[in-house]
Order: C-alpha cells, then structure tokens, then sequence
C-alpha cells in the first residue's frame, strides 16, 4: 500500500498520526524514466497468449516518489480491518478460491471437477478464503504473521482505504 498521493516532499513527519501511519513503510525513489512492457515482439506475443494482459509493447512512464509497506499485509492485520468494518471479502461472497493443488489433500482434489486450462495446478475449493486458506477445515491462527491469501484486487483497494493509503499504480508496482 502506498501513502494516498501526497508527495513526499510535502510530509512532515511531525505529524504523529501520519507519521504513525508510515511506521513499516519504505520511501520508492522517483523516477523520470522507467521502461515498461517489452520490445521484443516474439516475447510479447508468447506472453500474451497466456496472459494477455502483460503483452504490452514498450513504453516509458515516469514515477514521482512514494511510500511503500516493507511486508505484505498479515493475516493479523487483513483480520483488524474485517473487525472493525465487517467487511465481506469477494471469496467469501462468491463462497470459493482457486489453490495450489500442492497444498490440497488427494481426498480433495479427487472431488474437484474443474480447473483453469491455461494453469490446471490451480482448483477451485468451495469454501476457500482468507479465513480458510485451503478450504473447509484449513485455518489461519497458527499463521497470524503469514501474508494473507485469497484477497481480490477489490479487497485489498478496500483494506487500503481503510488504512487512509492506496495501492500501487502499475507503473510504480513495476520499478
């Protein structure tokens, strides 16, 4: 998550909650002259043929200076923001997620019919969320300081609102 578009420059760390807020962030230099896609046709259209999104062809942006947290966001933390908004995640909402088939059981990944034909290794698991990161019976409290898993771009933009910061821009995410 990033600080919500103040430069900063412009901070001033005097400020105790803003500069409370910023404990476990790290300063992202600017930069005026960032590559981002690819010049290689060949590459572009391997790429695009799975993720058609990311075959971008080259172009240049420039990034103004930003705060950046140093960990992903923590089982612990993504479950203060649920508490104190009640906040339904997509996965919750939908009622399933997709995970690793390394992390199911073969009882499990016997009873799944699906998968996605471009990446198989991911199955849909009914009840799998953030809660219940390998569905039904899984768990998050022996794991509070682990990243949080199952989290849509929506969830994460709403936990970072919550948090009076923002996500990265793709640009910035790339640099």
């Amino acid at each position: 998550r990033v600080h919500g578009g103040v430069p900063v420059s412009n901070i001033k760390l005097k400020d105790k909650d803003l500069k409370d807020s910023l404990i476990d962030m790290v300063l992202i230099p600017g930069n005026a002259n960032i590559t981002l896609g690819t010049s290689d046709s060949e590459r572009a259209s391997a790429v695009g043929k799975i993720y058609p999104a990311d075959a971008e062809s080259l172009r240049f942006a420039s990034i103004s200076e930003f705060f950046m947290d140093k960990y992903e966001i923590s089982n612990r933390k993504f479950a203060e923001f649920i508490d104190a908004t009640g906040y339904e995640t997509e996965a919750e909402g939908i009622g399933d997620s997709f995970v690793m088939e390394n992390y199911l059981s073969n009882e499990l990944k016997l009873s799944i019919n699906e998968s996605v034909a471009a990446a198989p290794w991911w199955l849909p698991v009914k009840g799998a969320s953030w809660r219940q990161p390998e569905g039904p019976g899984s768990g998050v409290t022996h794991r509070w300081d682990h990243p949080v898993l199952h989290v849509s771009f929506n969830d994460a933009d709403a936990y970072c609102k919550w948090r009076g910061h923002r996500l990265p821009t793709e640009s910035e995410w790339e640099t």
